[in-house]
């Protein structure tokens, strides 16, 4: 249960890890010995530590967030992806769902919304990550986590027909947005496949929480591929633009939920002659009526 790790780009630095997931309740001692190449003696440290049964799953205050922006307060929207933060979620080990549909108890751990069992994605000690459940209504959500049989507290998302959010690639404010071969559009960049967009190429945006599809998907099952699960909305891609300037809107030719995927959605639309060049162009989605997503960043050469 007692570990010591060492990083020598640290220097002298040792991390202590205490794993109480495999230990009983109670006191336990344990030593840990620093012996030197030196010759100076070797350094005993006692560590005690007391382990107490675990308490009832707890969610945090606005625990709920959007898996794409992961900021407080947002909206979510029915069979959107949320990342649910808490304390003792699980009393395990983490653990990601292996297979599709995906089921409503991991690990021994449920989500209910509204009382109603959701999709589970993945569990841990802090997180967990599922799916609001198609059929839920709009307004204030009441979530909370089951663990073991064991009912945790409730925490409060405000629930919307749709909330779309694009993802982001974790470099600058570039979106998840792949050209037609497969490469990021952004300058190129090492490490990443990438290379600027050009006009006339398809696009592919990914994102999250854009509503409801025709069909409609059940809880936790995967997209079909044939018919294909549009969004029952329309929605229009915006590039560049600012305070001055106007955007150029693009009327994409497929927004709906990834075939043989869960949550996911994507956009696809084709770089018009008229959009804007550069390092740095900002990209969004609008709904008909005006709901408007964050902006992410795309190259274009």
């Amino acid at each position: 249960w007692l570990s010591v790790n060492t990083n020598p780009s640290l220097g002298n630095v040792f991390t202590v890890s205490i794993n109480t997931a495999s230990t009983t309740p109670g006191v336990h001692h344990g030593v840990i010995t620093l012996n030197s190449s030196a010759a100076n003696s070797a350094v005993t440290i006692p560590v005690t530590v007391e382990v107490t049964a675990s308490g009832v799953p707890y969610v945090y205050f606005e625990g709920a967030r959007n898996n794409a922006t992961f900021l407080a307060g947002e909206p979510l929207a029915p069979n959107g992806i949320v990342a649910l933060f808490g304390e003792q979620l699980s009393a395990n080990e983490p653990v990601q769902a292996s297979s599709l549909p995906l089921t409503a108890e991991l690990s021994g751990v449920r989500v209910l919304v509204n009382n109603k069992a959701a999709p589970i994605f993945y569990t841990s000690y802090n997180q967990v990550n599922f799916v609001i459940p198609p059929d839920t209504e709009p307004g204030e959500a009441l979530i909370q986590v089951e663990r073991g049989g064991q009912l945790g507290n409730t925490t409060t998302a405000r629930i919307e027909q749709k909330a779309p959010r694009l993802l982001r690639l974790n470099l600058a404010d570039y979106g998840i947005v792949v050209n037609q071969d497969g490469t990021f559009p952004i300058p190129v960049t090492p490490g990443y496949p990438s290379r600027p967009a050009r006009v006339g190429d398809a696009l592919v945006i990914y994102a999250l929480g854009l509503g409801a599809t025709s069909p409609a998907v059940a809880a936790g099952v995967p997209s079909p591929v044939d018919p294909l699960a549009r969004t029952t909305v329309n929605y229009t891609v915006a590039l560049g633009g600012g305070t001055i300037i106007t955007p150029t809107t693009v009327t994409p030719f497929y927004v709906g939920l990834t075939p043989g995927l869960v949550g996911l959605y994507q956009i696809n639309f084709t770089v018009p002659a008229e959009a804007p060049r550069g390092s740095n162009v900002s990209l969004a989605l609008q709904s008909e009526d005006g709901i408007q997503s964050n902006i992410v960043r795309i190259a274009i050469e």
